[in-house]
């Protein structure tokens, strides 16, 4: 169970809604929005990479780069994490409608269904628990004495 202290190390349940969800969700759309640039630049600068499985290829490598970043997102913060994951997953979501190339809605279509079950999966992973305060630190107090 994730307590809401725990969403952003050492941050309260406000700092994670208020500040790391709204940034993992921003991070996402920038790298969604990176590749998209990278298509229209191959479009205007290479024929050869303006193809249909060129754009499937770069898809691809925004959602291995997700699947890479959410873990390490939610080894920071769940919120962090949960926003990066959740908005790759809208835009490969959003890939799958409009007038996209077959090949790119089918990469778009596994890529987030990959993303969700790697999001799931290190969400589910085993965290230590935080120290408490002071008792576990080299500043605490020591104490002489026999007892």
């Amino acid at each position: 169970m994730i307590r809401a202290g725990t969403l952003i190390k050492g941050g309260t349940a406000a700092e994670s809604l208020l500040v790391a969800l709204p940034t993992g969700i921003n991070a996402a759309w920038l790298a969604a929005a990176t590749g998209i640039g990278f298509t229209l630049v191959a479009q205007n600068t290479a024929a050869t990479l303006a193809s249909p499985e060129a754009g499937a290829v770069l898809l691809g490598g925004v959602v291995a780069g997700a699947c890479y970043a959410v873990p390490m997102f939610l080894g920071r913060s769940a919120a962090l994490g949960l926003g990066y994951g959740a908005a790759t997953c809208w835009a490969c979501f959003g890939m799958t409608k409009g007038d996209s190339p077959q090949v790119v809605k089918d990469v778009a279509t596994y890529g987030g269904y990959l993303v969700a079950v790697v999001s799931a999966a290190a969400l589910m992973r085993p965290r230590p628990p935080p120290p408490a305060d002071g008792l576990l630190s080299s500043e605490a107090p020591k104490r002489g004495g026999s007892v």
